[in-house]
């Protein structure tokens, strides 16, 4: 039995482009990340990153997971709600939920 028969069967009645879409879609599919596991360690070093970000106003550099991706945020962390971080951005206020962050480091400002 193919494995394909659904997509052979239907790609007859599609245009070229849409057929070409598709292909990019799932390509894109393969290039997608699992998610990362961090360890204890890591959490402890988090928990006081933040910590010291709220008290002294420091810029925080955040990575997270989210749609199967890994994206990057920097900005001021304003509060921490019992799941998500609300974060202070360039471009406005961002939530993020705090099962996703995979890292959080303090930005060194140049000069200090």
């Amino acid at each position: 039995m193919v494995n394909d028969r659904g997509h052979i069967k239907w790609t007859s009645l599609m245009l070229p482009e849409h057929i070409e879409m598709l292909n990019k879609l799932w390509e894109s599919d393969d290039e997608m990340e699992d998610i990362p596991v961090v360890s204890e360690d890591e959490l402890e070093e988090m928990q006081r990153n933040v910590e010291e970000a709220i008290h002294y106003n420091k810029k925080v550099d955040i990575l997270y997971y989210h749609n199967k991706r890994i994206y990057a945020v920097e900005g001021f962390v304003v509060k921490i709600l019992p799941d998500q971080i609300k974060l202070n951005t360039d471009e406005g206020i961002d939530f993020i939920r705090v099962l996703d962050v995979i890292s959080l480091s303090i930005v060194q400002e140049d000069g200090i």
